[in-house]
């Protein structure tokens, strides 16, 4: 059986090969993934709502472009926002490059102190869509180097670690780190891909 096509919608190419390395371990050989970069979209997000209304709202605007340049042998395509929270059951604020800021000054968390990376996951096509948070534990470690936020990338591997390690994640294999996030999001991402027509 062929692979179905799924466009995540991103330009940041540290999430698109985050989130396909999710997809791909919930769903091995069952999705071909593409970036935008990958079909020479480009997409200039508004960053506004909530973390899981944003991730609605991309996936929602690159299906739109996938049908203005028809290009509709995709099956779905994804939209994916983060946040974070000090506390597990809260929703998270999606001001990700505030906290972002805040996280890498170390003003917001005391060293080994536990934050919440919330991930909002969204699919669309035309005849469905989905939405669903995940959440995972990272532990801050500082940031002696001074690493200071880019455009399109995630300088906080650089300083959150998963639980019980003492290296951040820029320092673990990226195998290991997606079956990290894995044990968080794996029964989340099946639920919500059970849903798609």
């Amino acid at each position: 059986m062929p692979k179905k096509k799924v466009l995540i919608a991103t330009n940041n190419s540290d999430k698109y090969q985050s989130i396909s390395a999710l997809l791909e371990g919930v769903f091995p050989h069952k999705y071909d993934f593409m970036s935008l970069e990958d079909i020479a979209i480009y997409v200039n997000f508004i960053e506004t709502g909530s973390i899981i209304n944003r991730a609605i709202h991309k996936a929602k605007l690159c299906w739109e472009c996938l049908e203005d340049t028809n290009q509709k042998e995709y099956f779905i395509s994804i939209g994916v926002d983060d946040g974070f929270s000090l506390k597990k059951e809260d929703e998270g604020n999606s001001n990700s490059k505030s906290i972002t800021d805040s996280i890498l000054s170390g003003k917001l968390l005391s060293i080994n102190e536990t934050i919440w990376l919330k991930r909002g996951i969204a699919y669309y096509n035309d005849k469905s869509q989905g939405a669903i948070i995940t959440s995972t534990p990272l532990i801050y470690k500082g940031n002696p180097n001074n690493i200071e936020r880019i455009e399109n990338t995630y300088p906080l591997r650089n300083v959150l670690a998963p639980l019980n390690s003492e290296k951040v994640q820029s320092q673990i294999e990226f195998e290991n780190l997606i079956e990290y996030y894995l044990k968080y999001c794996r029964n989340d991402i099946e639920i919500l891909f059970r849903n798609i027509k």
